[in-house]
């Protein structure tokens, strides 16, 4: 499309650098920023004047293709342009001084290619939004493999404390702080979801459900982060305590549970009630074990906990004054619980 506008209806020969406006923005575009696809043009804009001048000036050869893309750079570089911009600008300008040299500092064909670089962006932004990606596939896809890391991490991190094992807890930690890759990626992937459904009409429905991956995003996010920290706490546990309670273990269970309730909830609309349930077990059986008589590094894990359990609660709806008050509900409710339990066995 963008070569025919070009060269059959404003007769630009060759009409070259539209196709290659166009394939320069469908190479990052589909999904992506705005801001991203007209960095792309604009960089290529600016590549293809400072080529046609120079060009112009000093003639072709190995040297000039040097000359001509460093220059290209640096004039990105100087108007404060972002790394995107700044790399199209030297490719358009290396494209310039070897596939087709301008003629004279100020031919026809200097113009006529800006204006094709420019119609072959625009037509491949259009084209991006036209024709996107699915908005669910691309975030499911980077969601599944941030929610089964965050789960396994969870379980090791159980296996550890139940084995004492300071290899598996090493390893564990290890594994939690590569989480904020999975993270960043999701992130992205949320933010090419939002642009698209805002922006291409045959989406729009699926506003609603990117706009939960959204709003969960935050908190998860901080949920991550208590993970990593939550591994560090249990590997003082495991090097400084003799031994812990199973409670602690299905406490850390119960998270991965509530992981696993967050996803089904965020992909399908049906795990709010079960990563709630487990999330707030979780907190409950961690507060048993904060005593007079509980240890420092116990006190950490199960502080660690709570908070990963009143981040996933957020990250299920709840807002945060709601989110502390029901793990302090459940922490309350499992205490009261247990003591009616004892007096039942002292009676």
């Amino acid at each position: 499309m963008s070569w025919f506008l070009a060269r059959d209806v404003l007769g630009h020969e060759p009409g070259i650098f539209a196709p290659i406006g166009a394939m320069l923005v469908l190479s990052l575009a589909p999904g992506r920023r705005v801001r991203r696809a007209l960095e792309i043009v604009a960089g290529a804009a600016i590549g293809v004047v400072i080529g046609d001048v120079l060009i112009a000036l000093i003639g072709t050869g190995p040297v000039q293709v040097f000359v001509v893309a460093v220059l290209a750079m640096g004039a990105a570089t100087a108007l404060g342009a972002g790394p995107l911009l700044i790399t199209q600008a030297g490719v358009a300008g290396v494209l310039i001084a070897t596939i087709e040299p301008p003629e004279g500092l100020y031919s026809s064909m200097a113009n006529q290619r800006l204006v094709d670089v420019l119609i072959g962006g625009g037509i491949g932004l259009a084209a991006s939004f036209i024709l996107p990606r699915h908005p669910l596939t691309s975030t499911r896809a980077a969601a599944e493999p941030l929610f089964s890391e965050l789960r396994g991490t969870l379980e090791q991190i159980a296996r550890a404390l139940d084995t004492r094992s300071a290899g598996e807890i090493a390893a564990a930690l290890e594994r939690a702080r590569t989480l904020d890759g999975y993270v960043r990626a999701w992130q992205e992937a949320i933010d090419q979801a939002e642009e698209t459904v805002f922006l291409a009409p045959t989406h729009r429905r699926k506003r609603s459900l990117i706009g939960r991956q959204a709003a969960a995003f935050p908190p998860i996010e901080l949920a991550v982060r208590d993970v990593r920290v939550l591994a560090r706490a249990s590997v003082r546990a495991v090097d400084l305590e003799e031994g812990t309670s199973p409670e602690l273990t299905l406490a850390v269970r119960d998270l991965a549970s509530a992981v696993l309730g967050l996803q089904l909830e965020l992909d399908r609309g049906r795990g709010e009630a079960a990563g709630r349930t487990d999330a707030l077990r979780a907190a409950g059986r961690a507060s048993l074990l904060v005593t007079d008589g509980a240890s420092m590094p116990i006190s950490a894990v199960v502080a660690q906990i709570r908070s990963t359990a009143t981040d996933l609660l957020r990250a299920l709806g709840l807002d945060a004054a709601d989110a502390v008050d029901e793990v302090r509900t459940a922490a309350r409710q499992m205490q009261e619980q247990t003591r009616a339990e004892d007096a039942d066995e002292a009676s």
